[in-house]
């Protein structure tokens, strides 16, 4: 805000120097005489008038924008309430005074400047007189005046280098000057003219600089009028502005001293002329011919002629730390404290803020702390605490020498020591917005400050738990509602902690601060380690509702930077589902979930045929979600849950199968809906742990009893207690799941195999009793015929019961094609390294044959008969010599029978004529000497 400060008035001085290269031309040109340079001269004097053309808006232009900031931008800040408050009689007034006032200013100001070509100095006086008329207008909106105050100024530089010329061309003295501007009769108008006169007194005797500045600062307070002796005392302030940038321009080393004063002299009349400002400012407020909010309002929009005194002290060159804390800021602090105005207290301490470099808070940030426990109440603490810890923020991001300075400065904790105070001294005027809006800027600060000082978050987190719990106000329809707090944590459009004595509306701006205060580090430390050691952090989600809780619960999980292992207790592991119980833990009034639920993935559910055209299968392929989520964000969020096995350290696996018990422990709480997406990445973990452990308890001298807890075969039993819960979820997950635990305890060679039994024994009972669709029943079928014969460590009595099992499932399958392709695939049950029986593989085989007989639709039929001739011949080609040649040559011909019915047309009918032609093929050519008997008695050699 500081450069906010300076820009307005840079571009005054800019202007005022251009202005001044021009008059001096003029100059010239008055001493030259020649006729061309009086036509030039008469150029220049169209293009300064052209200024006064922004006058004949004025009247046209009623609603213009108000001072509010200290960086000189007039912006409207007043509600729509003010035409109300204004009557139209009284705006009319305003609008016609205001239009007559212009008028008289352009004619009077084109008159200054006859009389300045002239060279007449006492014309020049009388009508510069009547220029200033216009500031004397009766009261008038501050806006308005304000308009007129800045066309009055662009006339009073060309009076400034009128009177610099005189006294430059030696036609008077500037004793004699600052004399005679002193006969005006006018108040204002004379202390105006002193002021400028005062400037060309101090340009040439600057020995004479201090009394010329204490004169003129005492005259100034002849004028009572708050308004207009504010604009006076603003003008004051420019012109002083304004010398000192001359002089920094000319790179003076000292500014202050080039004027003819020390930097303490000119701070102390800066310093008096902001107390008198600031006291016509406040007097404002006693008007009493106005509304309230009138006042209100026309005070906002001057007091940037009293912050204007801070930025030009903030500009002194000559200033240093040491006179800052010592002169300074003691002055400036005082006059805050004593005016007992909020408004005045906050803007003005704003501007402190704002004005002065970071490294001067640095050193005096307990003194100012200890003023800003003296404001009164009422005054906006956020706007100050807030605006001077993003400040620091910005500050410590620039270099490490930065951060540095803030660190050996004690910056938090002199933060810490005072605010308690600070926000106790507001009372209950002090709102909980106010409060959470101040804490979280110290949050930002502290995060870009102290990056690993997670403790200082601690404590601020623990200043927003004791502000909700001490009951601070947070609106007046907050604090009219019920206190009662209801025991569903879902229901209705507010919810109150179980710690908390407030009620925060759904959606206020209290609740997005905090979660703002909550989510702040975790996007800063993006490791869920450090967020961890916030003791607070907790504690304060429990006041949000539970829809919130949950938003900052996975932005934890979603701002972990890599899921490396950093959890290696059961503590650390137990405090991270605190910190996320929210999204593990069902609510009560959370939807039931759906418990049919079709088989998730579609691309894994099989059609009639594999080989059949995708225009002829119609098969739907619609997943079953729940239907309260269809945007797909529960599954995502529920997936950052289930990564949490990816941070459990993994260097001791014994200590490893405990931290999974935990897991399981919390995450069985989040009800079915959760377990079908959270417990599959649990259950590989723990496959993936008892191989590990049977590899390490077959190292030579590490032989683990088997009753041990973290033994391969007792996670091998928590696997199948995990799996049992996940059964009443989503059947085919858990089946899938207890099929990849066969595959992996058949890689443990266990003395018996009764883990393996029973992971297939529970896949039976999950198809028998669970899955209903034909279509799942086909397709887990395959799985678990498939992963049956893959497994090589069953018992002979196990193995046949649970093969025969499969045939007889297949058997039962709803439609033909799917008992045929089932069929084929437990034939090779029968034919095994382990088992070759060649009777009940041919026997599988010729029921497989009457299914795809009996199936009405050709193409279909043909398509089975090729499959089950692929199937023969690969069982054939490995030693099944119970398949005869017989068997082979029905099938051919049927499959050729079928296809001629089917004639060339058929697009199923060419596919199954190809296959066949590859089989054969295949006879002659890769296996002619097996297949001889076959391929003469087709007569196809």
């Amino acid at each position: 805000m500081e450069k906010g400060l300076r820009k307005p008035e840079e571009e005054h001085t800019k202007k005022r120097n251009t202005n001044s290269i021009k008059l001096k031309g003029e100059t010239n040109l008055r001493r030259s005489g020649s006729s061309s340079n009086v036509h030039r001269r008469n150029d220049a004097l169209k293009r300064r008038s052209a200024s006064l053309s922004a006058l004949s808006k004025i009247a046209n232009n009623s609603e213009r924008s108000s001072p509010r900031n200290i960086n000189g931008n007039w912006n409207s800040e007043g509600p729509s309430e003010d035409k109300e408050n204004n009557s139209a009689i009284e705006h009319a007034e305003q609008q016609k005074l205001m239009r007559e006032t212009a008028q008289e200013l352009r004619k009077n100001s084109i008159l200054l400047r006859q009389a300045i070509e002239k060279d007449d100095f006492v014309q020049v006086l009388t009508r510069a007189t009547e220029v200033l008329q216009a500031l004397r207008i009766p009261t008038i909106h501050p806006r308005m005046y304000y308009e007129l105050y800045l066309a009055v100024c662009n006339e009073l530089r060309h009076l400034e280098w009128f009177f610099a010329d005189q006294v430059k061309r030696n036609k008077i003295t500037a004793l004699r000057l600052y004399e005679q501007v002193q006969e005006t009769p006018h108040v204002l108008s004379r202390l105006y003219f002193l002021i400028i006169a005062g400037a060309v007194y101090m340009g040439v005797e600057r020995k004479l600089t201090k009394n010329i500045l204490k004169d003129l600062l005492e005259m100034c307070s002849g004028v009572q009028n708050p308004m207009k002796g504010l604009f006076l005392r603003g003008y004051f302030t420019q012109l002083l502005r304004s010398k000192l940038s001359e002089n920094n321009q000319e790179e003076k080393e000292n500014d202050a001293q080039e004027l003819g004063i020390t930097t303490q002299e000119a701070i102390e009349f800066l310093l008096w002329n902001f107390g008198e400002a600031n006291r016509l400012w406040i007097r404002m407020q006693y008007d009493a011919s106005k509304e309230r909010f009138k006042r209100d309002q026309e005070r906002r929009q001057v007091e940037t002629l009293v912050g204007l005194n801070i930025s030009t002290l903030a500009r002194l060159s000559g200033l240093n730390v040491t006179l800052y804390s010592n002169i300074v800021f003691p002055a400036l602090s005082q006059q805050i404290c004593s005016c007992h105005d909020p408004m005045a207290q906050e803007y003005l301490a704003d501007c402190v803020v704002q004005a002065f470099p970071d490294e001067y808070h640095l050193q005096t940030l307990s003194e100012f702390l200890t003023m800003c426990m003296k404001l009164i109440p009422g005054v906006s603490i956020r706007q100050i605490i807030g605006g001077l810890a993003d400040r620091f923020a910005k500050f410590s991001s620039m270099s490490t020498e930065s951060r540095k300075l803030v660190e050996e400065c004690g910056t938090f904790l002199a933060f810490e020591r005072h605010l308690p105070s600070i926000l106790s001294s507001q009372g209950n005027s002090l709102s909980l917005l106010d409060v959470l809006s101040t804490l979280l800027s110290l949050t930002q600060f502290t995060l870009k400050a102290y990056p690993g000082q997670v403790d200082y978050i601690n404590v601020l987190l623990g200043f927003a738990i004791d502000s909700l719990r001490s009951g601070c106000s947070i609106s007046r329809k907050a604090q009219e509602k019920s206190s009662f707090l209801s025991d569903d944590m879902n229901a209705g459009s507010t919810q109150r902690s179980l710690h908390s004595s407030v009620t925060l509306e759904e959606g206020s701006p209290e609740e997005r601060l905090i979660v703002r205060l909550l989510t702040s580090p975790l996007e800063e430390y993006r490791s869920i380690t450090m967020t961890l050691k916030l003791g607070n952090f907790s504690t304060l989600l429990s006041f949000l509702r539970l829809e919130m809780q949950r938003f900052v619960a996975a932005s934890l999980l979603r701002n972990h930077a890599e899921y490396r292992p950093c959890i290696g207790a059961v503590e650390t592991l137990e405090k991270l589902f605190e910190f996320i119980r929210p999204l593990v833990e069902e609510s009560p009034g959370e939807t039931e979930f759906i418990q049919q639920q079709k088989n998730a993935n579609s691309s894994q559910v099989h059609p009639f045929h594999a080989h059949l055209p995708r225009e002829v299968v119609k098969v739907s392929t619609t997943k079953v979600r729940v239907a309260e989520d269809d945007s797909g964000y529960f599954e995502q969020v529920q997936a950052f849950v289930a990564r949490i096995i990816y941070l459990l350290d993994e260097t001791d696996s014994s200590s490893l199968f405990g931290l999974y018990r935990v897991v399981r422990r919390y995450l069985y709480r989040g009800g079915p809906r959760r377990t079908c997406i959270t417990l599959p990445p649990l259950t590989f973990a723990c496959l993936h742990l008892a191989h590990r452990r049977y590899k390490e308890s077959a190292l030579p001298g590490n032989q683990l009893p088997t009753e041990s807890e973290s033994s391969a075969e007792h996670i091998f039993e928590f696997v199948l207690e995990t799996l049992s819960s996940l059964s009443e979820t989503d059947a085919v997950t858990s089946l899938r799941l207890h099929l990849q635990g066969a595959l992996a305890v058949n890689q443990c060679a266990f003395r018996n195999d009764t883990l393996l039994y029973e992971f297939f024994a529970r896949a039976y009972l999950l198809y028998e009793q669970e899955i209903a669709d034909s279509r799942i029943q086909f397709s887990t079928l395959l799985l678990i015929i498939g992963t049956l014969r893959t497994v090589n460590r069953l018992e002979p009595d196990n193995y046949d019961t649970l093969s025969s099992k499969a045939v007889k499932h297949a058997a039962k399958l709803l439609t033909r094609a799917d008992q045929c392709l089932a069929l084929c695939a437990c034939a090779q049950l029968f034919w095994t390294p382990w088992l070759m029986d060649g009777s009940r593989t041919f026997t599988c085989l010729e029921r497989a044959f009457r299914s795809a007989k009996s199936c009405l639709a050709l193409g279909e039929r043909s398509l089975l008969f090729v499959d089950i001739l692929n199937a023969s011949m690969y069982l054939y080609e490995s030693g099944c010599i119970e398949i005869h040649l017989e068997f082979f040559v029905d099938i051919i011909h049927h499959i050729q029978e079928v296809t001629n019915r089917m004639g060339n047309e058929s697009s199923i009918g060419k596919a199954a004529s190809a296959r066949l032609t590859r089989a054969l093929n295949y006879m002659r050519k890769v296996e002619p000497e097996k297949y001889s008997n076959l391929l003469h008695h087709q007569r196809l050699i």
